[in-house]
């Protein structure tokens, strides 16, 4: 989260934090605040889940929220065939970010104990240096996605079934 004097928050992936883009729109201080540099960010976090869950459940029912709990992975398939660990980010940094996603995600999944939930954690898809999104620790064979999907489909024709 990227908060700005006077109140306003952001969110954005570190990435982009990173990049000196919101400095160059954002004329006022911005502090960068994360589970990694700030100690109450949990409970910010906790704050303003709260506050979506009030609103979101405005527009749906609780029982009709899908959550997709996932970590990074640490590995990806080359061009070459062969499997290679990403280096960037190295594996003692996505281990601590896959840390976080999981007690953040179990917050999430907390807030909203009606929601379906799919769960990839254990999934055993790795990354792909073709992907064109790019080679990242969060984008994955495309066979996943496919994989993905049908769970997805499967949630919401059991809710369907159980409409009529």
């Amino acid at each position: 989260v990227v908060e700005i004097e006077g109140g306003g928050e952001l969110t954005y992936t570190m990435s982009q934090v990173e990049s000196d883009y919101l400095a160059e729109e954002i004329c006022q201080k911005m502090t960068i605040s994360s589970l990694r540099n700030d100690p109450n960010y949990r409970q910010k976090f906790l704050k303003a889940l709260k506050i979506y869950r009030k609103r979101i459940l405005e527009i749906f029912d609780e029982s009709q929220i899908i959550i997709h709990a996932f970590e990074l992975n640490y590995e990806y398939a080359g061009i070459d065939g062969k499997t290679h660990a990403y280096d960037n980010p190295s594996k003692a940094d996505i281990t601590m970010t896959n840390y976080f996603a999981v007690q953040l995600q179990s917050d999430l999944i907390n807030m909203f104990p009606k929601a379906a939930v799919i769960d990839s954690r254990r999934w055993h898809w790795i990354g792909d240096e073709r992907m064109p999104t790019g080679n990242i620790p969060h984008h994955f064979q495309s066979e996943r996605y496919r994989f993905f999907l049908s769970e997805l489909a499967k949630i919401i024709a059991q809710r369907q079934k159980h409409q009529k």
